[in-house]
């Protein structure tokens, strides 16, 4: 880890790391950052990010990140970087990226290897890669400007429906109903009645079956299982057998009107039918 290589007159931090006192460059970039520094006076190689690490004056910020610019332009970046367990060098800009199949960085443990990729690949962009690079920007842009603009739209448009069913469905349930009645294709003003009357359905039904949810988590319902012509009965901790003379009443009752439904149905301060052979009774 060299501190000289962050005294190099092109070799600077970036505004984030200038108060955190970077004690140098991590070893494995030192030689790297150094010789293009030497080589391109011109370039601008600034520290993006640094790293706590351990070193001869204890634990301090080290750079482990470099963007290399050329005339404000972007040349690319070369970082600490990792390939298995062991760090590496990675060299990498939208040049590299397009030219390698299955990573979009070139890594090595061999500064010299990462200093020829730098300069072979950190150049200016030619007309042909400012194009490309200009149509993935502006795509992107645009992508996100539509995604961007739908999600603000969904999103009051959502709050519009919601203030709007408060509405209907409250204080203004009247108007609304004055206003299916002037509509002028029957079908449409049927079909709204309907749903509206399978919505006050529901809602009692979601009544019992919270009440029934309630119940029986507090454990004051009643588990009745048939088993041929008996029935086990659970309530709390108790386990009883029944017959059809045995059965106290209330639950007989409950019982016969409950066969009548279909499986997974509830029927108002009575219970639920699980299936043909297992129900739960309200019994408060």
């Amino acid at each position: 880890m060299s501190a000289q290589v962050l005294a190099m007159n092109n070799v600077e931090l970036c505004p984030e790391l200038k108060d955190k006192t970077v004690a140098g460059v991590h070893s494995l970039l030192a030689p790297v950052i150094s010789r293009l520094a030497t080589l391109y006076p011109l370039w601008k190689l600034v520290a993006m990010r640094a790293r706590l690490m351990s070193h001869g004056l204890g634990i301090q910020p080290i750079a482990v990140d470099f963007k290399v610019y050329h005339e404000g332009e972007e040349l690319g970046t070369i970082e600490l970087s990792c390939r298995g367990s062991d760090d590496v060098i990675a060299v990498f800009n939208e040049r590299i990226d397009r030219a390698r199949a299955r990573s979009h960085a070139y890594r090595t443990i061999d500064a010299d290897k990462a200093i020829l990729m730098a300069k072979k690949m950190f150049s200016k962009k030619n007309v042909n890669e400012r194009v490309k690079t200009s149509e993935d920007l502006a795509e992107k842009v645009i992508t996100k400007g539509v995604w961007k603009r739908e999600r603000e739209i969904n999103s009051r448009e959502n709050l519009v429906e919601t203030a709007a069913t408060a509405f209907i469905m409250g204080a203004g349930h009247k108007f609304f109903l004055e206003y299916l009645e002037k509509v002028e294709v029957p079908s449409t003003r049927d079909n709204l009645k309907k749903i509206m009357e399978e919505i006050d359905t529901y809602k009692t039904d979601m009544l019992t079956i919270k009440k029934v949810q309630e119940n029986y988590d507090k454990e004051i319902t009643a588990l009745v299982i048939r088993d041929g012509g008996s029935y086990i009965v659970k309530q709390g901790d108790q386990v009883n057998n029944y017959d059809d003379t045995t059965l106290p009443e209330a639950m007989r009752m409950k019982l016969g009107m409950l066969k009548l439904v279909g499986d997974e149905h509830y029927v108002a301060n009575v219970g639920c039918r699980v299936n043909n052979e297992v129900f739960v009774l309200l019994m408060d």
